[in-house]
């Protein structure tokens, strides 16, 4: 529900504040490289986990920037990026132990 102008944007705990506050294009962006990065993964290669692990870091600096310094609130104060953020540390967990099982580039001696 858009917020009427002047007010502040709702603190629904929703992580999702980087596509109310960010040019569509942006958003559709993220979309793709994250749809590149689950096609790459599908199909077993390594580009795959990197990609999401980037993809990961890069959406939590987004939504902590929004939360800060959009909203003026703090990580303890939003549930949604705490959860954003413990599925991150996940995923960057874990991305280490998943590439082992994941194919390499041929000839690049991955």
């Amino acid at each position: 529900m858009p917020t009427p102008a002047g007010s502040p944007p709702r603190r629904d705990g929703n992580p999702a504040v980087f596509r109310r506050t960010s040019p569509p294009w942006a958003v559709t962006t993220t979309y793709l490289i994250a749809a590149g990065a689950a096609v790459l993964l599908l199909h077993g290669k390594r580009r795959g986990a990197d990609l999401a692990c980037a993809i990961m870091v890069t959406d939590l600096a987004a939504n902590r920037y929004a939360v800060h310094g959009i909203q003026h609130s703090d990580f303890l104060a939003e549930p949604g990026l705490q959860r954003l953020g413990a599925f991150g540390a996940f995923v960057l967990v874990i991305t280490p132990f998943l590439r082992k099982h994941l194919l390499g580039s041929p000839g690049r001696g991955e």
